[in-house]
């Protein structure tokens, strides 16, 4: 594997905007330990929305909203506690979704699998057995720009040919799907 879905970046932030979103880890902070019953019920009070506020948490959990907000902070400050976004990228205006199974040749794969996971287009990238080589998923503007992907940036790297799938509706994918449920 060389990159999945939960690494996509679209490079839609900038550095400073991304900076702002991830706080730095305090300078001797405390490590991880092991989670106890209360931190188990904070984390799963927390599974639809880790931005939701202590009192919240509190209600759900029946542990009192001081113990856990510390709690949340510890959890944070340790790294057991991470938040990440999970946007339709449709409402960044990414409006096809395609997989593309390409043929690379074999002392090839590694860089060229690589390469392609740092494209901000690709949101997974997996080598594979079989008449193609590479799976990526990636999502694109139009079919304008999923040409160009094609003939451009898989061309350049000189790919050996690729089959693609524009995927009408996606019955899974990385966060909450309907009804809450993971997806």
């Amino acid at each position: 594997m060389f990159a999945e879905a939960l690494d996509w970046r679209h490079d839609v932030l900038s550095a400073a905007e991304r900076a702002a979103l991830t706080p730095p880890r305090p300078p001797g902070a405390p490590t991880a330990g092991p989670l106890d019953h209360t931190d188990r019920d904070i984390l799963a009070a927390l599974e639809d929305d880790a931005r939701a506020a202590a009192a919240a948490v509190a209600a759900r959990t029946g542990h009192p909203e001081s113990t856990v907000r510390r709690r949340i902070a510890r959890l944070t400050g340790t790294g057991r506690l991470l938040t990440h976004v999970v946007v339709d990228p449709k409402r960044l205006g990414l409006l096809i979704d395609a997989n593309l199974m390409v043929r690379v040749a074999p002392d090839r794969l590694d860089e060229v699998g690589r390469t392609l996971a740092a494209h901000p287009a690709v949101h997974g990238a997996f080598a594979t057995t079989g008449a193609a080589n590479l799976h990526l998923a990636i999502w694109v503007r139009d079919l304008e720009h999923l040409y160009r992907f094609i003939t451009r940036d898989l061309g350049r790297l000189g790919v050996d040919g690729a089959e693609t799938v524009i995927v009408g509706h996606a019955v899974k994918r990385p966060g909450k799907g309907p009804g809450g449920r993971a997806g």
